[in-house]
């Protein structure tokens, strides 16, 4: 579909809801393994689903992302 352009209704929010999920299991102190179990994903999946949070938001660890969690700081890019 992006290769054609076109857009799916929801995906950005969609996409911001399974952020803040992956953000809050994170925040549980949940490995990927156990993230790719609750998610019913691989753990493969799991990695490139944190790359690419860390990538949008510009956060550069598991640790950040929970400090952003915990000090109530949306998980944005610091350019938005």
């Amino acid at each position: 579909m992006r290769e054609a352009g076109l857009t799916v209704a929801g995906r950005r929010q969609a996409t911001a809801e399974n952020e803040q999920l992956l953000a809050t299991l994170i925040t549980e102190g949940l490995t990927n393994r156990q993230i790719a179990t609750v998610l019913r994903l691989s753990e493969d999946a799991v990695a490139n689903r944190l790359s690419r949070l860390f990538a949008r938001t510009g956060l550069r660890s598991r640790t950040e992302v929970v400090s952003a969690m915990l000090t109530g700081h949306p998980l944005t890019a610091p350019d938005h």
